[in-house]
């Protein structure tokens, strides 16, 4: 299990450093390669959020449960935006956000990764 997520991690921070280099080279435009840039973090991100449902308890820390918890209001926020006039305000807080939440997954993933023993070295 740590090898696969070693690779989870490093995947999320191969795609974080691409990430800056397109934003900063060509700006985060609304028709630009640094907007799709979230995609690929964000798409990544919600994969391995999916898959660590099914990890035991026991492998994850309580810093997972306070993403959880801000991903939870921030799904919230966006259905709550779409009922009225707030789309592009939570879009624009989404703009910043969104960076934040990835560091706070990938710093995450990389904790309960350093407390597992290596593969092939457990009970």
């Amino acid at each position: 299990m740590k090898t696969l997520k070693t690779i989870d991690y490093s995947v999320q921070l191969v795609f974080m450093v691409i990430a800056v280099v397109v934003i900063t080279a060509f700006g985060l435009k609304i028709d630009g390669p640094g907007l799709t840039m979230y995609f690929f973090v964000g798409g990544w991100q919600v994969m391995s959020v999916l898959a660590h449902f099914f990890v035991d308890k026991q492998y994850k820390i309580p810093l997972r449960n306070v993403y959880l918890i801000i991903l939870c209001i921030v799904i919230v926020g966006g259905l709550v935006s779409l009922g009225g006039d707030f789309i592009i305000e939570y879009l624009l807080v989404l703009v910043f956000l969104s960076p934040a939440m990835a560091v706070l997954y990938v710093v995450c993933c990389i904790r309960e990764t350093n407390r597992l023993v290596p593969d092939g070295q457990g009970d």
